[in-house]
């Protein structure tokens, strides 16, 4: 119950094989041009899942894309086949609501520094707080002060632990932000993660454009950038659905978001994610502007962009943000200075400590440099 509630608060943020969609090969096969370094950290962290995971990874260097697909068997690495195959991918959905948020803003649909109470239908319990109002932009970095979850998100999981946000539907929402709601702190003062912010952002998208998510997802993230398996309605790829699992290796439902589907509900692959990777290293005017620094969190080597989180350090610049569910994590980590990336998909919410799945990624992104 306790994992839960923390996936739930934190929302765990071109050589190809020729083999035939998840079957398994006997053995670790990864190309060649792939380094030893980088292959025994995949192997190292890889074997300590429970048997029965799967991770599918991307490593792009320059414009060249490495797809490796790995299943533990039995305690055994062995290679399958699934870039083409779909993960819930979680948090990694608010990069999506982001993206969608700033076409708004360059099209002039949306001012970043608009009060949010000019467009809700109704008033807040609480819309600001010490004279300042909460944002579009402070949604998006999540600097709003609204909590990250529900006051009461334990009721929701002791009714339904594998699937808490089934019965959350968009009235419990409006209820909550109508009567319930307090800010923590100043908006716009500090940073605190918030799966509400985000949910409520495309709530408010949802209202300014006349459309529902799903076709704002298409019209400005999925069709632009070809990415055709990526949707947040399973029944388009259930056929492609890998099953998640929880800490211990067993079969967990998948999530139904309702009310936060802007805050994860999508469900991607990684042959999908590479392609938003390659179009941020291009010189798309939309990226771009979203990856621009929002906030600056304070005695941390953190900065925030419209979503995407950025670690600055020794020199080093990376962008990045995790996702999780109840049965799956991911990560994107992009280090646009040496147009590197890594993208690792998982259907299981074993975690040994903190952010590991993150750890993972940044450890296999050093032996890119």
């Amino acid at each position: 119950m306790r994992q839960i509630a923390f996936l739930i608060t934190v929302f765990l943020i071109a050589s190809f094989h020729n083999i035939n969609d998840l079957k398994a090969q006997n053995g670790f096969h990864i190309d060649r041009t792939i380094s030893r370094s980088t292959t025994d950290t995949i192997k190292k962290y890889a074997l300590t899942y429970p048997k029965g995971t799967q991770f599918s990874i991307a490593i792009i260097k320059n414009d060249t894309v490495n797809f490796i697909g790995l299943l533990n068997r039995n305690g055994e690495l062995v290679s399958i086949n699934n870039r083409d195959s779909v993960f819930e991918i979680g948090s990694l959905t608010k990069i999506f609501t982001s993206t969608i948020l700033v076409n708004l803003i360059l099209q002039d649909k949306i001012n970043p520094d608009e009060p949010i109470s000019q467009t809700l239908p109704f008033k807040l319990s609480q819309s600001e707080k010490d004279g300042k109002s909460i944002t579009y932009k402070m949604l998006s970095n999540h600097t709003s002060a609204i909590p990250s979850v529900p006051d009461n998100i334990d009721e929701y999981i002791k009714r339904n632990p594998e699937n808490p946000f089934v019965d959350f539907d968009n009235k419990k929402f409006e209820d909550y932000l109508k009567t319930n709601m307090k800010l923590n702190f100043t908006p716009g003062s500090k940073w605190d993660y918030s799966n509400l912010g985000a949910a409520l952002l495309g709530y408010l998208i949802e209202i300014k454009t006349g459309q529902p998510y799903e076709t704002l997802l298409n019209t400005y993230v999925f069709s632009k950038y070809d990415m055709p398996s990526s949707t947040t309605d399973r029944t388009k790829i259930k056929y492609r659905l890998v099953k998640g699992h929880n800490d211990l290796g067993k079969p967990v439902l998948n999530w139904d978001c309702n009310a936060i589907e802007c805050a994860a509900a999508c469900l991607s692959t990684t042959r999908d994610l590479t392609k938003f990777v390659l179009a941020n290293f291009s010189n798309d005017l939309v990226l771009n502007y979203q990856r621009q620094r929002t906030f600056s969190v304070e005695n941390n080597d953190l900065d925030i962009a419209y979503a995407w989180h950025i670690y600055r350090k020794n020199g080093i610049v990376w962008y990045f943000h995790n996702g999780g569910t109840c049965g799956y994590q991911s990560n994107i980590t992009m280090d646009l200075n040496k147009k590197c990336a890594i993208i690792i998909l998982t259907n299981s919410t074993y975690e040994p400590q903190e952010r590991y799945l993150e750890k993972t990624s940044w450890k296999i992104l050093r032996t890119l440099e």
